[in-house]
């Protein structure tokens, strides 16, 4: 499609452009010099164009698609294998992969059997390279069964339950990991007893330990020497913390899970050295679902909690710490939910992933209601080449998720691609057609009875050309070098300089070339009438293939033949002027869409 489109900045002066590009996330409008400020992101909003489409007996069918939708802030359905990484011991030290954490290009990995920290480079994701390591139980690293990590900085913090501790490494050379200090001891005043779960805000660290059934904060202002500022424990009322083994800090409140008393509880921290109950709910099956519960992941209002022995995900409000709320689960293992032995939870825009260990898998749910969570899909299997083998932990950064899988030993890189729907109106019922996508084959869909197509394309990030054929072996097509074309700015009654593009036939037969034009609108829905001559709201659209001899477009949406027999990969020049009303409605800026068509010759 050609289209006439005249764009104003605020001081009235005319724009033109090189280029205008659409995708599912944005329209990137190119004046060759600074296309930046042009672009514009759609976020789960609709786009509309104009498609024609051919058949072999020389007709041509106009087709709209209606809708084109695609979710900006998350990325939805099908995760894709992408990459992976292996193997116990050196030098990949992924035995028992335990948790990952993502930090720019690189993914850091800890292993409860290896008692490592890993880094792997993850900047091309379908090959993620190791980088560097650092290993051992007891000191200097404490890394005996090594379970949370948090990366801050230039630092990674590690919870380490066998060794009972809190390690700080730098990891600003990530190719040589180095110890920078550790505190240790299980009881008072560290209670580091089972040290399993980290989270790092501000200059300070959070840590559950499931042995001491606490939650203690260190000072980690000077990551050289952390010190013990408070702590909170006690197993059953009012703590809740038997077993705590993940915590998650979101503004001045600490967000504990506890596996032996099926628990999330709620703590202020504003004042680190005093952490307080606020308040907690617990209980395993309906409605809570809190049986064994693994991971817990705040965001906006509401907490999520995957629990490994109710195979469950459950949404709680937390807009009233004091009394979190129980607002909808969703739970099953097997398809489709895949959720026993669920493990963690990570929440991205509007959707949760959970790693369940028990079913070997990752699976995506809608959260955009969270009094509805919906499965939306799900990978699995363990072993190659998924690895998902006791997937016990999540990480979504960008367009990825990764994986850590505690008896595949290993890392797993999925693209999380997106999902793109369309629906193209005026086609002939229940008739196949082919999808065509950047000039090739991709798949035949069917129109239903009223000649509506519709179908979803996955992994449509990137800008793509699409056709919609039909015919047996007749393929017809037409490409033009201009996508938009500028007038900019005309006195009332004036004639603009003619604007050209070129049209090749890119199909397998001699074709006849045919235009037309939608009404001319602003963005006020004022429109101008199309005549021979120029009147009040009446504008004068002309044709030319030699820029000498111009024809009249009479009528809008009508087709006019501007070139027969056009032989396969000919080119010609096509010329359009505008001569612009003696008077308008408005002087906003009026667009009118230009469709190309071809038909046999």
């Amino acid at each position: 499609n050609t289209g006439q489109h005249v764009f104003f900045d605020a001081s009235g002066e005319p724009w033109t452009f090189d280029s205008i590009t659409v995708s599912p996330d944005y329209l990137e409008i190119d004046n060759g010099a600074d296309s930046e400020r042009f672009i514009a992101t759609v976020s789960g909003g609709e786009c509309k164009f104009t498609i024609d489409v051919w058949d072999p007996d020389n007709t041509t069918q106009d087709a709209t698609i209606a809708s084109w939708t695609a979710d900006a802030s998350g990325y939805t359905s099908n995760p894709i294998h992408i990459g992976a990484i292996t193997g116990s011991g050196s030098p990949n030290y992924l035995d028992g992969a335990t948790s990952v954490f993502v930090s720019g290009n690189y993914a850091y990995v800890v292993s409860h059997l290896d008692d490592a920290l890993t880094i792997f480079d993850v900047s091309t994701p379908s090959s993620p390279s190791h980088v560097g390591e650092i290993h051992g139980a007891g000191s200097p690293n404490y890394l005996s069964y090594p379970r949370g990590i948090f990366i801050s900085g230039n630092y990674a913090y590690v919870a380490s339950g066998g060794d009972n501790a809190l390690t700080i490494f730098d990891i600003s050379d990530p190719s040589n990991p180095t110890h920078v200090s550790a505190i240790t001891g299980s009881g008072s005043p560290n209670y580091l007893g089972g040290a399993i779960s980290v989270y790092v805000s501000g200059n300070y660290a959070y840590v559950a330990s499931n042995i001491d059934d606490a939650l203690t904060i260190f000072d980690i202002s000077d990551p050289s020497n952390p010190t013990h500022v408070g702590e909170i424990h006690g197993a059953g009322s009012p703590n809740y913390l038997d077993g705590a083994i993940s915590v998650y800090v979101s503004g001045n409140y600490a967000y504990v899970v506890s596996l032996n008393d099926d628990a999330l509880t709620i703590f202020d921290v504003s004042t680190p050295s005093s952490p307080s109950h606020v308040g907690e709910i617990h209980g395993a099956g309906s409605p809570n679902y809190l049986n064994n519960p693994y991971s817990v992941f705040v965001s906006g209002n509401y907490a999520y909690v995957a629990s490994n022995f109710d195979y469950a995900l459950t949404i709680f409000d937390v807009s009233t710490p004091s009394s979190p709320t129980h607002v909808s689960a969703i739970t099953g293992s097997g398809s489709p939910n895949y959720l026993g032995g669920a493990y963690s939870v990570y929440v991205s825009g509007e959707y949760a992933y959970v790693a369940s260990g028990g079913d070997n898998a990752l699976t995506i749910f809608d959260i955009s209601d969270p009094s509805n969570p919906t499965h939306v899909s799900a990978i699995t299997g363990s072993g190659s080449p998924n690895y998902l083998g006791g997937a016990v932990y999540a990480f979504v950064s960008g367009d990825y998720a990764y994986v850590a899988s505690y008896s595949d030993d290993a890392l797993t890189i999925f693209k999380l691609s997106r999902s793109v729907s369309y629906e193209i109106t005026g086609l002939e019922p229940s008739q196949a057609y082919q999808i065509w996508i950047d000039g090739s084959y991709d798949h035949d869909e069917t129109t239903d009875a009223s000649g509506t197509l519709t179908w979803t394309g996955h992994d449509l990030d990137t800008s793509h050309s699409i056709d919609i054929k039909y015919g047996e072996g007749i393929i017809l097509g037409v490409s033009t070098t201009t996508e938009t074309i500028s007038i900019g700015y005309l006195d009332k009654g004036t004639t603009s300089t003619s604007q050209s593009c070129v049209i090749e036939n890119t199909g397998n037969v001699v074709e006849n070339i045919k235009i037309k034009f939608s009404q001319f609108t602003d963005s006020s829905s004022n429109t101008w009438a199309v005549g021979t001559s120029p009147d009040v709201d009446q504008c004068v659209i002309e044709w030319s293939i030699d820029d000498t001899n111009y024809n009249k477009i009479t009528a809008y949406d009508t087709y006019v033949t501007v070139k027969t027999n056009l032989a396969v990969n000919d080119t010609f020049t096509l010329y359009i002027r505008i001569t612009a009303p003696t008077e308008s409605s408005s002087y906003d800026e009026y667009s009118s869409t230009m469709t190309i068509g071809c038909e046999q010759a």
